[in-house]
């Protein structure tokens, strides 16, 4: 499950493990405000499946890795488990070469027979700089977008890697919320029932 952290610098980050890779998403202003409005404090865990709405929408996105450079591995500064959200980590979009999450873009390469579109990691996206013909993050990848850069011959028709996307982004995950949030109400009316040994006030 992530952890919703602040940042040095202000704001909030939010701290996950997915397929046993640990990786760290800067949230948009509408995202942090979505995962406080739904009851989740700094310092808490919540969902997987939340933070994947939010990096379908844009409002959450993994930096390029030398972003986040201090000298410390977050994951041996804090001790907690984010696993135990398996179920979940197949709605996150990863590298095609290297399965990872640093920086994802959105490429596209020409070579003699065709146009190939992939969506590359910036390690990957790194050895092949040269070739590429779009290179575009994914955080700013929705649906009238794809359309318009097939329509404009940017893309390849029908290309396995803009079907996948189209499917992520029509992934609509609005039910985990309402999950969430209801889970949230049930825990709370539980710490409000009477203790034992309280004096009655009648």
């Amino acid at each position: 499950m992530p952890l919703l952290q602040p940042k040095p610098n202000g704001g909030y980050c939010a701290k996950a493990t997915i397929k046993g890779v640990a990786v760290t998403f800067h949230l948009t202003p509408l995202g942090q405000k979505r995962l406080l409005d739904a009851g989740i404090q700094p310092g808490t865990k919540f969902p997987l499946a939340l933070l994947a709405d939010l990096a379908r929408q844009g409002h959450a996105w993994t930096p390029p890795s030398t972003a986040e450079k201090t000298g410390l591995n977050w994951a041996q500064q804090f001790d907690f488990n984010l696993s135990g959200d398996e179920s979940a980590e197949p709605l996150f979009v990863c590298c095609a070469d290297c399965n990872g999450y640093d920086d994802l873009h959105l490429t596209a390469s020409k070579s003699k027979r065709a146009l190939a579109a992939r969506v590359l990691c910036e390690h990957c996206r790194g050895k092949l700089l040269e070739r590429f013909t779009l290179s575009v993050p994914l955080s700013l990848v929705t649906l009238p977008a794809l359309s318009q850069m097939e329509a404009q011959g940017k893309l390849p028709m029908e290309n396995p890697a803009v079907r996948l996307l189209r499917q992520w982004l029509t992934n609509d995950l609005s039910t985990e919320w309402e999950k969430f949030r209801k889970l949230t109400a049930q825990r709370q009316a539980g710490l409000r029932l009477d203790l034992p040994g309280e004096l009655s006030l009648d």
